[in-house]
């Protein structure tokens, strides 16, 4: 049985993350899926336990964090959402993959703790041109907003690419989703991935 991957892609806001992963996945589903976070969040009407997240109390969260199950996570709106070693394990273990759309710091840190089981993607706008033009057109901030997080990108993001396995530059949606099913497709031909072989031949 092949053993699955872990895979994270990061990039600045309003390069497309979202977009491409979507499409990455319809096109993969008997291959990859989505990672299930956990979260101190109140459960909302409908929503499932283990499908769309892990519900946690803040006490269990800490607890979580201090067995060293929480390998990233940030705080929105006073609430905790991160991502759980034991549930990407579980699924890599059983030859499923998991797809993350992270920040650079929390990719980072799913490289150094899971290693070889990990790819990150870093996706690259053509330019910074583009990336101010498809945050203004997405018409969800103010143009303060829009500086800021470009201002953030180029400072903070862009340069960060360097850290990643592989960079893929959303300039053609297409082009770009097929790059990364190129770089998906090729990890699971990786030797690790695959330790079973030689008992299968």
């Amino acid at each position: 049985m092949s053993r699955g991957v872990v895979f994270v892609i990061s990039g600045p806001s309003g390069v497309g993350k979202g977009t491409l992963l979507n499409a990455l996945i319809d096109r993969n589903k008997d291959k990859i899926g989505y990672s299930v976070s956990a979260t101190t969040r109140d459960k909302r009407d409908g929503e499932i336990e283990g499908v769309h997240y892990f519900f946690k109390t803040n006490e269990e969260f800490d607890e979580l964090i201090k067995i060293g199950d929480v390998l990233e996570y940030d705080t929105y709106s006073g609430n905790r959402y991160g991502t759980l070693k034991s549930v990407l394990m579980d699924a890599i273990n059983i030859g499923k993959s998991i797809a993350l759309d992270i920040t650079v710091p929390g990719a980072m840190a799913l490289k150094e703790s899971l290693k070889n089981d990990v790819v990150t993607v870093f996706i690259m706008p053509p330019s910074v041109e583009v990336l101010r033009q498809r945050l203004t057109d997405r018409n969800r901030e103010g143009l303060d907003e829009i500086e800021e997080r470009i201002r953030f990108a180029v400072q903070s993001e862009l340069s960060k690419y360097y850290d990643y396995d592989y960079v893929v530059i959303n300039n053609d949606l297409e082009k770009a989703v097929d790059d990364l099913e190129n770089i998906l497709n090729a990890e699971f031909l990786r030797v690790n991935r695959n330790p079973d072989l030689l008992d299968k031949v």
